[in-house]
């Protein structure tokens, strides 16, 4: 998404800035294995391409959020090994159903979240439109603040925990520009 490593600001995709007979392609073949380092399904037929995010990256963090169309992300085998990424994330799922399947479980949740280890194959199922934060961190950071870090990867975190609430405020102030750096406008 950036190439300078001191750039911290926000970057916004949307597959509406692009004309629609290119929307697929760019999402699956740019932003699959690029932002996401995943591969991107084609979605069911007569389904749009439908994409509103941002993204912040900012030293040991990343944040994605965004709105999404219905699709599946794999993180295969081959990206893994290519990339070495280890990553781990902590999947936000603010609206629609999504399901995950990693670590030899398979778990269906609305609302809430999970922790998954980038460095294990993993599909994510979108059925339907809908919303996530995903927080990505080094597994050198989180694995020396937390004990046996791998031990609570596929564990849900309940929607209502207010930890959860307030990690998700923070997040979303991350990828909000200020007020002040904000164009005016000059609309009456």
């Amino acid at each position: 998404m950036t190439t300078d490593q001191n750039d911290f600001s926000i970057v916004r995709f949307s597959t509406d800035d692009l004309p629609a007979k290119d929307r697929g392609a760019i999402w699956r073949e740019h932003f699959g294995p690029s932002v996401f380092k995943v591969e991107i399904e084609p979605p069911p037929p007569n389904t749009p391409v439908k994409v509103d995010m941002a993204a912040r990256s900012l030293p040991g963090l990343q944040l994605l959020s965004g709105l999404y169309a219905p699709g599946r992300m794999i993180r295969t085998r081959r990206l893994i090994a290519d990339d070495g990424n280890d990553d781990f994330m902590l999947r936000i799922n603010t609206s629609g159903a999504v399901t995950v399947s990693a670590a030899g479980r398979e778990l269906d949740y609305g609302c809430g979240a999970l922790l998954t280890n980038a460095a294990e194959v993993s599909v994510l199922d979108r059925p339907t439109f809908g919303g996530s934060t995903v927080i990505r961190i080094p597994r050198s950071i989180l694995s020396a603040l937390v004990i046996d870090i791998d031990d609570v990867v596929m564990r849900p975190i309940p929607e209502e925990t207010n930890t959860l609430k307030l990690l998700l405020g923070y997040a979303n102030a991350l990828l909000t520009t200020p007020r002040w750096h904000r164009r005016p406008s000059f609309d009456t």
